[in-house]
């Protein structure tokens, strides 16, 4: 603290530097106090009053902080974590939704300014790249009984349309790169595709919805989606292994009962056969 006043003194007679260490001092000030509501607002209106500054490092550094705080600050809204936190905690904070839109829209404001200053351009570049990132994810039971709609969970980000279709399991052959394993996937039988309409507010943060595939027989399938249609160029293309079965087995010791998946009822009559896998084969025990 000592030498930052004693750095400020010596430039006393240049404003445009001590404001600069200033912006500094209070940076280290409010990262290592307790970061309260009320310290948080202080140093973000401290922020925004500094970007109005004709000082143009003091600007610069205030554009910066408030773009990266902004950008965590949205973070907080969708968080996977807070299922592990007790007392448990709501998954989506309504109140930390719209940071990531706000810290783009004043890097998108400051951009050409900001690029005179390239180290701190940089960062907010690459900022403003993961926050207009499209991404879709899936979760999914691994087995899901037959004759029913199979729920699924999807998280998603900047993205408006989930497209999927659900093939065989098949069998895909190991391929060097990527799209040729997506040209796989995409060749084989289709038997049954579509997409949902997802709800996208312009906050450029993270959202999840519940929803339904048809149903499908006893097998094995592959569930293929992306948040483009298939075969565009801005399709990214997922896969999941899922089996539909009506039975379950429990093993209890050298125990193993087959039972009925959603009564819970013994199978009656059920034939099981044992394997056994090695790291390089499996052989029928």
């Amino acid at each position: 603290m000592r030498s930052y006043r004693r750095w400020i003194a010596f430039h006393k007679a240049e404003p445009h530097i001590s404001f600069f260490i200033e912006s500094l001092l209070r940076k280290q000030i409010y990262l290592s106090s307790e970061r309260d509501s009320v310290t948080k607002r202080r140093y973000v209106d401290y922020l925004q009053q500094s970007i109005q500054s004709p000082y143009t490092e003091l600007k610069a550094h205030a554009v910066y902080q408030l773009c990266l705080s902004w950008y965590e600050e949205g973070k907080k809204y969708a968080s996977s974590a807070n299922r592990y936190i007790y007392p448990p905690r709501p998954n989506f904070q309504a109140q930390y939704q719209y940071y990531p839109a706000q810290a783009r829209e004043l890097y998108i404001r400051h951009r050409s300014f900001m690029s005179a200053y390239p180290p701190l351009s940089k960062v907010l570049f690459l900022m403003d790249s993961l926050t207009t990132l499209k991404s879709v994810q899936v979760e999914m039971d691994n087995v899901t009984p037959p004759g029913k709609e199979i729920p699924i969970k999807l998280r998603y980000k900047n993205v408006d349309t989930l497209y999927y279709r659900l093939t065989p399991a098949g069998l895909t052959q190991p391929k060097k790169t990527k799209s040729e394993h997506d040209a796989q996937l995409l060749a084989l039988s289709v038997l049954e595709q579509g997409s949902f309409a997802l709800p996208l507010p312009p906050d450029n943060n993270e959202h999840a919805v519940y929803l339904k595939l048809p149903a499908m027989h006893q097998g094995k399938y592959r569930l293929l989606f992306s948040g483009a249609p298939f075969g565009s160029q801005k399709a990214s293309l997922n896969a999941l292994s899922f089996q539909v079965s009506g039975i379950a087995a429990v093993n209890s010791g050298d125990e193993v009962f087959v039972l009925d998946r959603q009564s819970g009822s013994p199978v009656a009559n059920a034939e099981i056969r044992a394997f056994k896998k090695s790291a390089c084969t499996e052989r029928n025990t």
